[in-house]
């Protein structure tokens, strides 16, 4: 069955139809990419490595890659909007901000000048979370059994508390989020960017190299250790898959197609 994110014309309310749905239309190979304690790195120094994809899937396709650490840490997300001082009641966007790939939990806070609550989640609204109530109110969300989170564009949606008078009283409220990720490396750099940093940098900006069905194309990644000598690096190299018009609402994420180990030892 197809499942229509919106409403469509017409009297059809069923089709019958066949596929195949396919995970593996990738292939990812990084020469001298380190993997392993024994491999070591002197700090400082910058080692390029070459990352070869191929596309075998049936349509271009915008590839970039994504280095994080073998550590979760917590981070407090850029707004993409105005986050502080919102007047009440709520008559423009709500907070957004940018949830990236590797997120195990966010939590939301909010301040206002009167009682409140908040609606909060990813732009396609499921899962739909609600908020305590109060003057400061939060939400925090850990999906069961390691799941990760829905990444991309999330949203919180503060509301008055009643009963009052009509009209609503005015206010103001001020939110923030913060998510707790696999760390970002930040002595990995390469040729294409990374979009995920725009979680924590909305001004972040990337290039994805565009690769049509059956062609390959490189990104060239950059490791300059720093640290104290001897101690031992480890990670993976995402390789992600940028995605443009996600429905229902037209927003921005990331697929990630596959994975690249890499750990050295500082000289």
């Amino acid at each position: 069955m197809i499942d229509f994110a919106e409403n469509n014309v017409g009297d059809e309310i069923s089709q019958q139809f066949t596929g195949n749905v396919q995970f593996n239309a990738v292939h990812v190979t990084a020469t001298g990419l380190p993997n392993s304690p024994l491999r070591r790195l002197s700090a400082g120094t910058s080692v390029t490595n070459p990352v070869t994809i191929t596309n075998t899937g049936q349509q271009p396709e915008d590839y970039f890659v994504d280095p994080r650490l073998d550590s979760a840490t917590t981070v407090t997300l850029g707004p993409l909007d105005q986050a502080t001082g919102l007047i009440l009641p709520l008559t423009g966007n709500p907070p957004l901000w940018f949830v990236p790939t590797e997120a195990s939990s966010v939590t939301v806070a909010a301040t206002a000048s009167l009682p409140i609550m908040f609606d909060y989640g990813p732009d396609p609204g499921d899962p739909d979370l609600v908020s305590s109530v109060g003057t400061t109110a939060t939400g925090t969300f850990t999906p069961a059994d390691g799941v990760e989170l829905s990444n991309g564009v999330w949203f919180a949606e503060p509301s008055e508390i009643g009963p009052y008078p009509a009209p609503a009283p005015a206010g103001t409220v001020s939110a923030t989020m913060q998510a707790t990720i696999a760390a970002f490396d930040p002595n990995v750099t390469s040729s294409t960017g990374d979009i995920e940093l725009a979680s924590i940098n909305p001004a972040a900006t990337f290039s994805p190299i565009v690769i049509n069905p059956g062609q390959t194309g490189t990104i060239n990644v950059t490791i300059t250790p720093s640290g104290s000598s001897g101690t031992v690096v480890s990670g993976t190299l995402y390789v992600d898959d940028f995605l443009t018009n996600v429905p229902p609402y037209g927003q921005e994420a990331s697929d990630e197609v596959d994975g690249l180990a890499y750990r050295y030892t500082i000289r």
